[in-house]
């Protein structure tokens, strides 16, 4: 059973028992340290019964939930203390402390307010308002460099470094106006340059985006679960709002990953490539093997060629050796044919002489005596022209 309904069941008996005479003789009371609390403070509750009486307390919060039970044994001179502390989230409102014994119950109530705010600061000096000027004009322009460098990896910002570098000499202009104590002066030009870098960096952002966004629309066709984790890191950082150049910075992480993402396209598209290599590299070394095939067979026909070469080189000094025979006997033929020529026209000399001795002769015998020497002559010609070409056969 719990603590508190334990202790309100003993003061509803006490009360039960009790004459009505005794409960209307006796008193109780109860009030606590302080009228107002705030959330975490302690809370002391006093208060008096008779001597020795058993006191039940209980304090709800304004939702009416019991916050704090206990109980007490009023002392010798009937008083009696209950503390406890308020949870830091205490609800704000009206709590009711209730004080129950055998003789009667009494209640009270006190508050839990908020705790004030601190009081406002007091206004800067100019001399503060301008340092603070200048400080914060000093990070913007820390920070845009800092962004600048980060994206230059993928972007042109020579315009927004131009701006800066406006930016730098206005804040030159504001340093040196605050030593010579014209802090008035000093915070307007501190002012200036933080605006003109802000305008810097903002344009440098809504152009790094732009260009982010065109890297992410060329990927997001790519059907591979890595690049498409990266692609919503980049959406994610795309679609954050940045309040200074320092937070921008992340853009440079964007980059990184659309980076690494075309990387990974980049590897996919080579090992397509390598496997289309590895196939042609396989119908060359298939065209290799067909084309050392071949070479065998003309190695094979090469040798067959050389020895049938130096066949014919054989041949053909064989045949050189009878174009010389050749040339000898054709000179020696000529020589004979001349010779046959000459003798074709000795004799057709001789036949014409021979034509005369007979148109002369007018005797038989005469006649005959010329034939037989003509048979003669021509017989010793022939036989000399015949054992002339038989010499040289």
């Amino acid at each position: 059973m719990r603590p508190i309904t334990l202790i309100l069941l003993i003061v509803l008996t006490l009360s039960l028992t009790l004459p009505v005479s005794t409960l209307l003789a006796a008193s109780i009371t109860v009030s606590t340290d302080k009228n107002e609390y705030y959330a975490g403070d302690v809370v002391t509750i006093y208060g008096t019964a008779p001597a020795d009486t058993q006191v039940a307390i209980q304090v709800k919060d304004p939702a009416g939930t019991t916050v704090w039970v206990d109980q007490k044994t009023a002392g010798s001179d009937g008083k009696f203390t209950s503390k406890f502390r308020l949870k830091s989230d205490a609800k704000l409102g009206i709590y009711k402390v209730t004080a129950s014994s055998n003789v009667g119950k009494a209640t009270t109530t006190f508050k839990v307010v908020s705790k004030p705010g601190p009081p406002p600061p007091p206004p800067p000096s100019p001399e503060e308002k301008a340092q603070n000027a200048i400080s914060r004009a000093e990070s913007e322009i820390s920070c845009c460099e800092k962004l600048f460098k980060v994206l230059s990896e993928f972007m042109n910002v020579s315009k927004y470094v131009s701006m800066l570098e406006e930016a730098k000499a206005k804040l030159e202009d504001a340093k040196n106006s605050f030593a010579a104590e014209n802090y008035d002066k000093a915070y307007e030009q501190a002012v200036e340059a933080r605006d003109i870098a802000r305008q810097a960096w903002q344009g440098a952002v809504e152009e790094a985006k732009d260009i982010l966004s065109d890297m992410v629309s060329e990927l997001e066709a790519v059907e591979d679960p890595v690049i498409q984790k990266l692609i919503e890191l980049v959406k994610e950082i795309l679609e954050e709002t940045f309040y200074t150049a320092c937070d921008a910075t992340i853009l440079g992480d964007a980059y990184t990953y659309l980076r690494a993402a075309k990387d990974l396209v980049t590897i996919e598209e080579i090992k397509g490539e390598m496997a289309e290599l590895e196939e042609a590299k396989k119908e060359l070394e298939s065209k290799i093997a067909d084309l050392e095939a071949k070479l065998e067979e003309l190695k094979a026909s090469k040798e067959e060629l050389e020895d049938q070469m130096s066949k014919l080189k054989e041949e053909n000094v064989k045949l050189q050796a009878l174009v010389g025979e050749y040339e000898k006997f054709k000179s020696e033929y000529e020589k004979v044919k001349a010779d046959k020529e000459k003798l074709e026209s000795e004799l057709e000399s001789l036949k014409s002489e021979l034509e005369d001795l007979k148109a002369r002769m007018a005797e038989p015998q005469r006649m005959q005596f010329i034939m037989l020497a003509a048979g003669l002559v021509i017989g010793l010609l022939i036989g000399f022209l015949l054992a002339k070409m038989m010499k040289k056969s």
